[in-house]
């Protein structure tokens, strides 16, 4: 069970909140997509770059020769899982779960009996040890209270030889200033995530649970970023902070405004990481 209750109440009361926004305009609506659109080269609507990070996960799965089980830890609204069912045997069993209640009501809809939606708790996931082949999570893990407990259950689901995909933001250098300081303070407070962590703290967190990091891909120069200049926008949160403190819905709001400048300025970047368990 995730350790920090009020962290979790905060993470699903947000997701409670905006669910209907994010799933139900536009090309967001058809992807299924509550994350982050990606534009490599080719890439020419806002629904195929929504659906791209479901097809770097697909791309893991072509790389283990058997599938059986695949595991969305924080499903969303299940486009990413409707849109792996293609990719999988038939008789591969899809299991997705989500903190809230709206996104496993919308996923069991969408999915339409292609996975198995749980509303829950990632970190204690009702599958046997060592039953599954591959497990991903796209912008959910940074919510985790703590890294390694989510490894660990990762670890724990996946058979030797299987994979744990996560696309998340990942810390790449230190704060170089009190602004930039504040700056993550802002993105963590107002997103909830205390497990965005360099990329070397992650792999070592990794390897004391087996599983060894195989790749950790820059997927930064894909967003398309909206960042104010820092000399802006510090100072506006700052001057703006007693509002956006008081409601989750403008504190995630305050926390996407700094995330948008920590990317552009290098501080955070965007990354594709793959573990392989080796125990």
């Amino acid at each position: 069970m995730m350790t920090n209750d009020r962290h979790v109440d905060n993470v699903r009361r947000y997701y409670e909140r905006n669910t209907a926004l994010f799933a139900h305009f536009g090309s967001r609506a058809s992807a299924g997509s509550v994350h982050r659109a990606l534009w490599p080269t080719g890439v020419r609507s806002l629904d195929e770059a929504l659906r791209f990070s479901h097809r770097l996960v697909a791309d893991e799965l072509h790389k283990i020769s058997t599938i059986e089980c695949v595991v969305d830890l924080g499903c969303g609204v299940g486009g990413a899982l409707l849109d792996l069912r293609p990719h999988l045997p038939s008789a591969a069993v899809l299991f997705g779960m989500t903190l809230s209640r709206a996104q496993a009501l919308l996923a069991a809809q969408r999915t339409a009996g292609a996975a198995y939606i749980v509303e829950g708790n990632f970190l204690a996931v009702p599958l046997r040890s060592a039953s599954c082949d591959l497990v991903y999570s796209i912008e959910a893990f940074a919510h985790a209270p703590g890294a390694g407990v989510y490894l660990a259950e990762a670890a724990r689901l996946l058979r030797s030889g299987g994979r744990l995909v996560l696309l998340d933001d990942t810390v790449a250098r230190a704060s170089a200033s009190p602004v930039e300081e504040n700056l993550v303070a802002v993105f963590r407070i107002g997103w909830g995530v205390p497990s965005v962590l360099p990329v070397d703290a992650l792999a070592k967190s990794a390897a004391q649970h087996g599983l060894r990091l195989q790749r950790a891909d820059d997927l930064t120069s894909w967003l398309r970023l909206r960042a104010l200049p820092l000399q802006l926008i510090a100072p506006l949160l700052h001057w703006t902070r007693a509002w956006w403190r008081c409601d989750p819905v403008l504190a995630a709001t305050a926390g996407s405004i700094a995330l948008q400048t920590l990317l552009a300025i290098g501080l955070i970047r965007y990354r594709c990481l793959v573990f392989e368990r080796v125990e």
